[in-house]
């Protein structure tokens, strides 16, 4: 008799094929093999019957008998059982097409077809029209409406004679009709613009282009696969199974993601929307969200730093949500919810984004708490906190932690309290720090990556492309374990290691003397920071191409922000980490940390302080000793 596992069992058998089957073993890619007959089809993948049936019961699959009766096992529990045959067949022989809809789109997705008259208005047969016959089931389509690519399409029934279905004309016209399955694209739809430019260097005689690459006039052409192809690489993993070409047809996609070009291209894509971003700072956003998605953007109000994790957002087809802070949050009701009065939960913004994140954890997601200081960060984002250091990483590669409320809800709204923050959800923060403003603890600040816009250029200035080049990040850009040093312990990753460490080592030795030094964690973080940047290393530098070091920006973004005060002790620490970032070596007394400050000073006080062993630290410290001088106080912020 055979095994009757339950649906959870099966699902669960799935997940481990994908996981430790599929990526290793090329006979497990179904659909070009031949051996296999049946397979069961569940959210766009293809299984083999006997292997999963096999993964469930423990049993070996030459055990497992008939393979009639171990289909009849799956189609019990309600899945699908495709023959692959039929389905090598259609996908061998099907055409891709272009259809041009304009204002007859959202009616005709709505209804699953396209449509089109046999005659124009002065009683003539047009090519473009006369092809909806040729299309045949299992054909693509490329559906074009309001100057976007907006859908794809599958044929599902052929073409049949039909009066017109819109509503404004209904009954008064012959045509025909084709069933067609839409999939939307929704905001990862590509502007006309940015589609030509995929295709400039396509032949596509008798396709939906003018010569000078413009769209032609009229409602069907034929199109070419390896646009399709083009269009999927651009759209990124937003994309229906049944959509996928078989063999490649266009060599130029079979590149593998770079995030060093990625980054390179990241950059120009922002500065061709008009903002002005040194290359680092974009390099080091970047990384910084891959160490650890917890980013705090500071500086001097304009220059970008609530735009920036949107405009990534959008050159990378990510999703960002802007959250703007009110003074008078004092709790996490505020961004995760409340029950009201009548005992119904309501969702706080950032719940909501959580829950978005969840549910589309095909591409990652950005929530932008706009200037989180004008409440205590450590009040109401107090749970969120806490999650973000509880996370770990679960069975399929991805960070879990615990559910981010901890109300007791109704059963109507019981969902609501298993959100918890995935893996493909960035937290940033931008702050303005003045008289408006609250300061961050230390709570806050050993949580977070912060990065400090501060340099400013009013000479420069970018030019507006219309258009801008738009390429989506495959997740697993964004997504890295939690920093651990473990994982690095090999390789030429050591010797970095090594040397962070002994960074640190002598760092925490001179912050001791007030008792601001640093702990595992960032440490930890600081080393896989340094590591990650190198899949950037040519983004890290400036716009004149002078090389910016990441251990330099780690040592700006997390030592420096933890400094505060006008105790003895205080000053102690500034003179000491003053030697360390120029000569590598703490200084003794205020003459020495003066004169290191007066040359910093008659060098038009630089942002990098040239020839010292971490030039942005050492200047930066330059600008905190300066301000402890005159005022009897000093912290990281301006």
């Amino acid at each position: 008799m055979l095994p009757e596992p339950s649906r959870d069992q099966v699902l669960r058998a799935f997940e481990q094929f994908d996981r430790d089957v599929r990526p290793d073993d090329t006979s497990s890619d179904l659909d070009d093999g031949e051996l296999q007959h049946h397979a069961v089809e569940y959210n766009g993948q293809h299984y083999p019957p006997k292997r999963i049936l096999s993964i469930t019961s423990g049993l070996p699959p030459s055990e497992l008998g008939d393979g009639e009766e171990v289909n009849k096992v799956f189609s019990a529990l309600g899945f699908h059982i495709i023959l692959l045959a039929q389905h090598r067949a259609a996908r061998t022989r099907r055409q891709v097409w272009w259809v041009n809809q304009g204002a007859t789109y959202d009616e005709s997705r709505a209804g699953g077809f396209i449509w089109a008259p046999k005659l124009d208005k002065r009683g003539a047969a047009w090519g473009h029209r006369k092809r909806l016959p040729d299309l045949q089931l299992e054909d693509l389509v490329v559906h074009h409406a309001d100057s976007r690519i907006r859908a794809i399409g599958r044929v599902q029934a052929a073409a049949v004679e039909a009066r017109t279905p819109f509503q404004d004309e209904q009954g008064k016209v012959d045509g025909w009709r084709v069933g067609v399955e839409y999939f939307e694209l929704g905001d990862r739809g590509i502007p006309i613009g940015r589609a030509i430019e995929l295709f400039k260097d396509l032949e596509l005689d008798g396709g939906p282009f003018t010569e000078s690459r413009g769209v032609k006039h009229g409602y069907l052409w034929r199109f070419s696969p390896a646009g399709l192809q083009r269009i999927q690489h651009e759209v990124g993993t937003l994309w229906p199974e049944w959509a996928h070409i078989d063999s490649p047809t266009d060599p130029s996609l079979d590149t593998p993601f770079s995030l060093a070009a990625a980054v390179q291209q990241l950059t120009d894509a922002i500065g061709k929307r008009g903002f002005v971003f040194e290359p680092w700072q974009v390099a080091a956003f970047v990384t910084a969200v891959r160490t650890k998605p917890f980013v705090i953007l500071a500086g001097v109000s304009g220059t970008g730093k609530s735009r920036l994790p949107c405009l990534v957002a959008e050159a990378t087809r990510c999703t960002a949500t802007v959250i703007p802070v009110r003074p008078d949050w004092t709790d996490s009701s505020d961004v995760l919810g409340y029950v009201d009065l009548q005992g119904a939960f309501c969702p706080g913004p950032l719940l909501e984004a959580a829950r978005r994140a969840t549910d589309e954890a095909d591409r990652f997601h950005f929530c932008v708490i706009d200037e989180m200081n004008l409440a205590r960060v450590e009040h109401y984002l107090a749970e969120v906190l806490s999650r973000i250091e509880g996370r770990s990483l679960a069975a399929d590669g991805t960070l879990k932690t615990a559910p981010l409320l901890t109300l007791s809800l109704a059963p109507a709204d019981r969902d609501w309290a298993t959100v918890a923050l995935p893996s493909n959800l960035a937290i940033v923060g931008t702050v303005n720090m003045d008289e408006s403003a609250h300061g961050f603890s230390r709570k806050v600040l050993d949580r977070a990556f912060t990065l400090e816009f501060s340099d400013i250029d009013l000479h420069q200035w970018a030019d507006i492309a219309a258009d801008p080049p738009i390429a989506s990040w495959p997740l697993s850009a964004w997504r890295l374990d939690p920093p651990r040093l473990a994982r690095h312990a090999t390789g030429d990753a050591r010797g970095v290691l090594d040397h962070v460490v002994d960074v640190l080592v002598q760092v925490n030795a001179i912050l001791t003397r007030a008792q601001l030094q640093v702990g595992y964690r960032t440490r930890d973080e600081i080393a896989s920071f340094v590591l990650n940047a190198a899949d950037a290393r040519d983004s890290f530098v400036t716009r004149d191409g002078t090389a910016v070091a990441p251990l330099d920006l780690a040592l700006v973004m997390k030592i420096l922000p933890r400094i505060a005060g006008g105790s003895a002790p205080v000053r102690q620490v500034l003179i000491g980490l003053l030697g360390f970032a120029t000569r590598g070596k703490a200084l003794d007394d205020d003459p020495q940390a003066e004169d290191i400050a007066s040359s910093w000073r008659a060098a038009d006080r630089p942002a990098a302080m040239a020839g010292a062993r971490f030039p942005r630290t050492a200047a930066r410290l330059c600008l905190m000793w300066e301000r402890l001088a005159t005022e009897g106080f000093t912290s990281f912020w301006l």
